[in-house]
């Protein structure tokens, strides 16, 4: 599966914060993303992804920077949820 994701989290202070990438890969145990900026390991994040057409929310279990984008492993985002356009 492919697509473009966008994730949204709150932190400690409840300001809101925004990050697009890619999708990289999906499991029955959650998701794999590419992103533009950093997002805290712990964080719960509403995870959208198109064309898929589909909204789940997770745990951002790992976040490492490759080179100048952010590889996210997100937990809980099972694809049994997911609803195809």
């Amino acid at each position: 599966m492919e697509g473009r994701i966008a994730l949204a989290w709150s932190d400690d202070r409840g300001r809101l914060w925004e990050t697009r990438g890619r999708l990289r890969d999906v499991s029955g145990q959650g998701v794999g993303a590419e992103v533009r900026d950093p997002v805290p390991k712990g964080a719960l994040v509403s995870v959208s992804v198109r064309p898929a057409g589909w909204r789940r929310s997770g745990i951002v279990r790992h976040c490492s920077r490759a080179g100048n984008r952010y590889l996210l492993g997100i937990e809980g985002c099972d694809i049994t949820w997911c609803r195809y356009g």
